[in-house]
């Protein structure tokens, strides 16, 4: 074990104050209603991503637009499971965050596409 493992690993261990399982009576609708509440906010994300894809494609900005697919992509609803032992409280937790990650994200993008746009018009400009 490195001497960096056992802190990280007590770090991990102290860190949250308690453990989620799921079993029992009602657990599967909590498990669906998570699942649900992920799915949701996946789509509220993707209008999110779509409209500011929507708008750098009105300004032509095609790189800017593909460039924030993977924002979409990597969201926790299409990754993350909410039948492995907690209920889907991390789906939904993740989901909830990624909800306002992925706005900043897309303007980050967007921010940049226009920046590279004024740089390729003007090549002496730093």
């Amino acid at each position: 074990m490195s001497r960096w493992q056992l802190p990280i690993i007590a770090l991990v261990m102290f860190a949250s104050a308690e453990a989620l399982a799921c079993s029992g009576p009602g657990a599967m609708e909590a498990i669906e209603a998570a699942e649900r509440r992920g799915w949701i906010m996946f789509a509220i994300t993707a209008g999110i991503v779509g409209l500011a894809a929507g708008l750098a494609l009105r300004r032509r900005r095609i790189g800017t637009a593909i460039s924030m697919l993977p924002v979409l992509l990597i969201h926790p609803a299409m990754w993350f499971g909410a039948r492995h032992g907690d209920c889907g409280h991390l789906l939904r937790d993740a989901s909830s965050l990624y909800l306002v990650i992925a706005p900043i994200a897309c303007a980050a993008l967007y921010r940049l596409g226009v920046v590279r746009a004024r740089r390729a018009a003007d090549p002496g400009r730093v």
